[in-house]
C-alpha cells in the first residue's frame, strides 16, 4: 500500500483507506493538537473546558459565533514587558535620549530621564506617570506619517531585547499564549487587542502574529492630513496627495475604564472573554465578567518566574491571590508555562553603554553616572563659569532675556553644575547669572555637590517660558530672568542675575497683605509656609546653603520682616 503522509496547515493528516474504483486516497484529517506549550493546569483546563461549553449547540451556555468576543491587553499578556520595562517606555527613551534624529523639548526628555532612571537605577517613578509618558511621547512623535511611525516603532522592535539572548523585542512573544490566539480562532473566537500602550505601535508588534489592524485598540492621538493645518476636519477635504499625521494631541490614555469605553465604542459588543496581567485590565475583566446574556470568563497571567524572565516573584504571588479574590482565573507563567520565548532564548543580565552625552552636550535635567563624569573627564570638568554659549543665549530671547538698557550678554554668565537629589542621583545643572558673582556661585555649587547637597532642579526659566509660578511649582532652581519683584512693578535682582532662588516649592515666597489674606508663590507652597516643621530641601538658619550664601555676601529672603522669600538669597550691594 503507498504510505503518503500529507502536511495541511500545520496539521498531520492520516491514509485512511482506498476505494475500489478510485486509486486516490482517502483523507481523514487528523485533529489539531493545542498547546504544546503548556503544562496541564488548572487555567488551561478552565479555558478549554469553557470554550467546550460555549461552542456547543447543544449547550445552555452556546454562543453564537459572531458573540464570540475575546479581548486581550498587550504588554505582559502576550508580549513581554520587562526588558527592562514596557517596550513603549522603552521606545520613548531611545527616541529623546538616544536618537540621533531627534531634539527632544526639555519636557519629553525629562519624562524619558524619568524612565531611564526607573530601569538603571531603580528609582520609582512619580505617580499617574502612565499619563505623563502618554503626553510626552503624543509630543515626541508628533509630525511623522503613519508610514514613518510604523517603520519607527519596527525599526526599534529588530534590535536585541535588553536582558535576554536569541531574541529581539519583536519576537518577544510568549509562546503559550500565541496558541491560545490559535486555539480560539479556531473555535469561532475574534480576537482583539486592547492595550494601554499607542495603538499604532500595538499594530506595528502585532502585525507579525497575524492580529488584524481593525482589531488593534489602544492610546490615541489626533490625526490630521498633512495639508489641514488647523482647519478642522469637519472643514477640510483631504487631497489624494496627502497624509495621515500624528499630532502632539493625546485623545485618550488606554488604561483601566477607558479601555471599557473603547470597547464598547469600537466593538459594540460585550466580550465574553478577557486577558490581561495587571489592575490595568480589571475593569475590562469586570465588563466582560458582566455580559448580560452570554457565559463569561477572564484570565489573569502573573510574571511569577524569576528564571526564564526578570520577574519579581513575590509581587506576582500577592497579585494572583488578588485575582483568584476577585473572580479571574490566574496564569502562571512558572507552573503553566513550558516555554515563554521559545527555544534559544536565555535571560541575562542588564547591560546599559556608558552615556557621556548628557555631559558632552551639556543636557540640563538628565541624570548621569559617576562612570560617565569619569569618562568626561572627571567632577572638575563639570564645574564652571563660562560665557553663554549661541543656543543657550537664543533659548533665553523673549524669556528670560528682553531687550533693555540695564543688562546684556556680555554681563552675564553661564554657570554648569552637577547637584544631588534626594534619589542620591547626580544630575545636571545649569544657571545664568551675573559674571560679578559667576565664580562664587559656581564655587557654592560645587560645595554642595561635595557635601551631596539635595537640589531638585536647575533648569533655565526658559524651559517654562520664563513663568516663574510654574517653575516654581517644579522646585527648580535659577538665577537670571529679567522680571519685576513677585506683586510689584519694581525690577528683581533677578533681572541682573544678582539673585539666586533655590528649591523654590518648598522655601516659598509670601505676604501678608493689610486686609488678612497672604500672598503665596508658588501658590501650591501653603503648607510649606508653616517652617516649624522638618520637611524635605527645607532652608533655615542652620541649613548648609544658608551658611555659604551668607558667607558669599548675599542675604537671605527668609530673614526679611516685610515678606518672606525662603528660596532667595540676593548680593549684598
Amino acid at each position: 500500500m503507498l504510505a503518503t503522509i500529507l502536511i495541511l496547515c500545520g496539521t498531520t493528516a492520516t491514509l485512511a483507506s482506498c476505494s475500489k474504483d478510485d486509486d486516490s486516497p482517502v483523507v481523514t484529517p487528523a485533529t489539531k493538537e493545542y498547546f504544546m506549550q503548556w503544562n496541564q493546569c488548572e487555567a488551561l483546563t478552565a479555558l478549554q473546558d469553557y470554550v467546550q461549553d460555549v461552542t456547543n449547540a447543544n449547550s445552555p451556555n452556546y454562543i453564537k459565533e459572531e458573540d464570540r468576543i475575546a479581548t486581550f491587553d498587550m504588554d505582559g499578556t502576550f508580549v513581554g514587558e520587562l526588558y527592562p520595562t514596557y517596550f513603549e517606555y522603552n521606545l520613548l527613551e531611545y527616541r529623546a535620549l538616544d536618537d540621533p534624529d531627534y531634539e527632544a523639548p526639555k519636557d519629553v526628555m525629562g519624562t524619558a530621564q524619568e524612565i531611564r532612571d526607573f530601569v538603571r537605577n531603580g528609582k520609582k517613578l512619580p505617580d499617574h506617570f502612565d499619563m505623563k509618558h502618554a503626553l510626552a511621547a503624543a509630543k515626541a512623535y508628533a509630525g511623522m506619517t503613519l508610514a514613518e511611525f510604523d517603520a519607527y516603532v519596527k525599526a526599534y522592535a529588530a534590535q536585541p531585547a535588553n536582558g535576554f539572548s536569541g531574541m529581539t523585542y519583536g519576537e518577544s512573544f510568549y509562546k503559550p499564549m500565541l496558541e491560545v490566539f490559535d486555539y480560539l480562532k479556531d473555535n469561532g473566537f475574534t480576537c482583539y487587542v486592547v492595550s494601554g500602550s499607542d495603538r499604532f505601535i500595538c499594530r506595528a508588534l502585532t502585525e507579525s502574529i497575524g492580529i488584524p489592524s481593525n482589531r488593534v485598540i489602544g492610546m490615541d492621538v489626533r490625526l490630521v492630513s498633512s495639508a489641514q493645518g488647523t482647519e478642522e476636519g469637519v472643514n477640510y477635504t483631504m487631497g489624494r496627495e496627502e497624509s495621515i499625521l500624528r499630532t502632539d494631541e493625546l485623545i485618550i490614555k488606554n488604561l483601566k475604564t477607558n479601555k471599557v469605553k473603547q470597547i464598547a465604542q469600537e466593538i459594540g459588543k460585550v466580550p465574553v472573554l478577557s486577558f490581561g496581567n495587571s489592575g490595568g485590565d480589571a475593569a475590562m475583566h469586570n465588563y466582560a465578567l458582566s455580559n448580560p446574556k452570554y457565559k463569561s470568563a477572564a484570565f489573569m497571567l502573573i510574571a511569577d518566574d524569576d528564571v526564564r524572565d526578570h520577574a519579581n516573584r513575590e509581587k506576582a504571588l500577592k497579585l494572583g491571590q488578588q485575582w483568584r479574590e476577585a473572580g479571574y482565573h490566574v496564569i502562571s507563567m512558572r507552573d503553566d508555562f513550558k516555554t515563554i520565548y521559545g527555544e534559544g532564548v536565555t535571560k541575562t543580565d542588564f547591560s546599559f553603554p556608558i552615556d557621556t552625552k548628557p555631559l558632552t552636550e551639556w543636557q540640563a535635567g538628565r541624570t548621569v553616572s559617576q562612570e560617565a563624569v569619569e569618562a568626561f573627564g572627571g567632577i572638575d570638568k563639570c564645574f564652571a563659569a563660562e560665557p553663554i554659549p549661541d543656543g543657550v543665549w537664543a533659548q533665553m530671547q523673549g524669556k528670560t532675556y528682553k531687550e533693555n538698557p540695564y543688562i546684556g550678554r556680555d554681563d552675564l554668565r553661564h554657570i554648569r553644575a552637577l547637584h544631588w537629589d534626594y534619589d542620591n542621583q547626580m544630575h545636571v545643572g545649569e544657571m545664568i547669572v551675573n559674571k560679578q558673582i559667576a565664580d562664587r556661585v559656581a564655587t557654592i555649587l560645587r560645595q554642595l555637590f561635595d557635601a551631596k547637597y539635595p537640589i531638585q532642579r536647575m533648569l533655565l526659566p526658559d524651559v517654562y517660558d520664563a513663568d516663574d509660578e510654574t517653575q516654581m511649582r517644579d522646585n527648580n532652581s535659577s538665577s537670571f530672568c529679567y522680571r519685576a519683584i513677585a506683586g510689584t512693578t519694581k525690577l528683581s535682582k533677578h533681572a541682573r542675575g544678582l539673585a539666586i532662588d533655590i528649591n523654590t516649592l518648598y522655601n516659598p515666597y509670601y505676604k501678608d497683605r493689610d486686609d488678612g489674606t497672604r500672598y503665596i508663590q508658588p501658590a501650591t507652597a501653603e503648607q510649606y509656609c508653616d517652617r516649624t516643621w522638618d520637611f524635605p530641601y527645607k532652608i533655615d538658619h542652620d541649613d548648609f546653603c544658608f551658611r555659604l550664601f551668607t558667607e558669599a555676601g548675599f542675604e537671605w529672603g527668609g530673614d526679611w520682616t516685610s515678606c518672606k522669600d525662603f528660596q532667595h538669597f540676593e548680593l549684598i550691594e
